[in-house]
């Protein structure tokens, strides 16, 4: 989210743009240098209060965001200073549009890559989840299995111990 560009725009100091979001000065500095991050509920109120002032983010620019690449290699790679590069990421400094066909060409595809990656590691995952799960199941199933077993167990044997008594009985009283 873009506070300071937004709170140049509504011609704020840091002190009364704190005041507006009900955070101080000092909080509004670490905002705009990027120090701390802007929490998604005051980022989702201001685009709310002020939408005119929030524009949509380029493709070129969510490509950067979702680079796992450090900000010096991309500027390196795109022949930019590191300002510039960390200007044009966090949507301070304009793209102009010769930088954004080079970002789309040098970087959509390694973001394309990274995605399919990231699907087939979320398909494997969800897979060895879906096998635990089953694995639990089938567990779960055969401990009562081997519950039901040992009951059986127990009452055969309790069986066999009435048998033997019965024999006991049978064979006193025929010798008698």
């Amino acid at each position: 989210m873009q506070i300071k560009r937004l709170r140049k725009k509504l011609n704020l100091t840091q002190v009364e743009f704190g005041k507006i979001i009900n955070k101080s000065h000092a909080t509004i500095r670490k905002y705009e240098s990027g120090e701390i991050e802007v929490p998604s509920n005051i980022d989702e109120l201001l685009k709310l209060k002020y939408p005119e002032h929030f524009e949509k983010k380029k493709s070129s620019v969510k490509i950067l965001e979702k680079l796992s690449i450090p900000t010096k290699d991309i500027a390196l790679r795109l022949g930019l200073g590191l300002r510039t590069c960390q200007n044009y990421i966090n949507g301070s400094q304009k793209i102009p549009t010769p930088i954004e066909k080079l970002i789309d060409y040098e970087f959509g595809k390694i973001v394309i890559q990274n995605n399919l990656l990231h699907d087939e590691k979320e398909n494997y995952v969800l897979g060895k989840t879906l096998e635990v799960e089953r694995l639990e199941q089938r567990n779960a199933e055969l401990q009562k299995i081997n519950g039901l077993q040992a009951r059986n167990i127990e009452l055969l044997e309790e069986q066999i111990q009435l048998y033997k008594d019965r024999l006991k009985n049978y064979e006193g009283k025929s010798t008698a």
